[in-house]
């Protein structure tokens, strides 16, 4: 079973992303700069930095990545959370790739699925709201964009690759020259659905006949 990140206080996991976007980037994110700089002096909240570390905001020795800078510019910062989120909590997304769309019923069901809780345990709650009030500051449609055109693109590209399957007597037509010459090819296709029965025959008539 999974173990998902989460914070005794989801409120407080939120606060302390929207300070990270106001105070400048340390060269490493320790309780000491999270109480100091930040403010935040619980001692429920030093469980960020494990959390920020989960999200890819940091890395194995504290230090800020690339994700934890993006979510800094507000221009990126939505996305960035939003993949950092995925990220973090990639065996719900395992289960249900629209995970972030369902409602607090549903998504704390699915995670007791992954984790093994049950329904009114404590920590598949805190579990469930972290993650409900973290998502307020990311926005998903990014990825969903990004990953829409993934699909477009795997999509034409199967449409290209598609052979003809129909068993029916085929009739081609062939021009020579300007003589206008034609003559009429009729094919019976194998009964199979083999592909690499026909990639072979269509294969021979471009290389002998068309």
């Amino acid at each position: 079973m999974a173990q998902l990140p989460y914070m005794v206080s989801a409120s407080v996991a939120r606060k302390i992303l929207e300070k990270i976007k106001e105070a400048p980037t340390p060269s490493k994110f320790t309780p000491n700069y999270l109480s100091t700089t930040l403010g935040f002096e619980g001692a429920n909240d030093k469980a960020f930095v494990s959390y920020a570390k989960s999200l890819g905001f940091l890395d194995a020795a504290g230090v800020p990545t690339t994700i934890y800078k993006q979510f800094r510019n507000p221009s990126l910062s939505a996305g960035a959370l939003a993949r950092g989120l995925m990220s973090a909590y990639k065996p719900l997304y395992e289960r249900n790739e629209r995970f972030y769309e369902l409602s607090k019923q549903k998504l704390l069901e699915l995670v007791c699925e992954e984790t093994g809780h049950d329904h009114d345990n404590i920590t598949a709650k805190r579990i469930t709201n972290t993650f409900l009030e973290v998502k307020k500051l990311a926005n998903f449609s990014e990825i969903d964009g990004s990953v829409q055109a993934d699909d477009a693109e795997e999509n034409e590209q199967t449409e290209v690759q598609e052979l003809p399957t129909n068993n029916d007597v085929g009739n081609l037509k062939h021009r020579v020259g300007k003589l206008g010459l034609s003559y009429n090819i009729n094919l019976i296709l194998p009964n199979t659905d083999d592909p690499k029965v026909f990639n072979a025959i269509f294969k021979s008539l471009k290389d002998n006949l068309l």
